[in-house]
């Protein structure tokens, strides 16, 4: 059930205006190259809908060095 829920509030958040359309369909390297244009929020919005799906490391790590360069202005 927490699948089906995380799902359908993934499938709101895209129809929200998710920050990088058509997500799930991109590699690490087409989501790092759209990283520059999004804000903190929107970072942390993705990040953590890449931390509920896919988990991959190398982008938890560069939405983590994201915030911090985001945070240290």
């Amino acid at each position: 059930q927490a699948e089906k829920s995380a799902t359908s509030g993934v499938t709101a958040s895209a129809n929200g205006g998710f920050p990088i359309a058509g997500y799930d369909e991109l590699s690490v390297a087409e989501i790092s190259g759209r990283l520059e244009a999004l804000s903190e929020a929107q970072i942390k919005q993705v990040r953590d809908y890449e931390w509920r799906t896919k988990n991959r490391k190398s982008l938890m790590e560069q939405f983590d060095r994201k915030l911090n360069v985001v945070s240290s202005h």
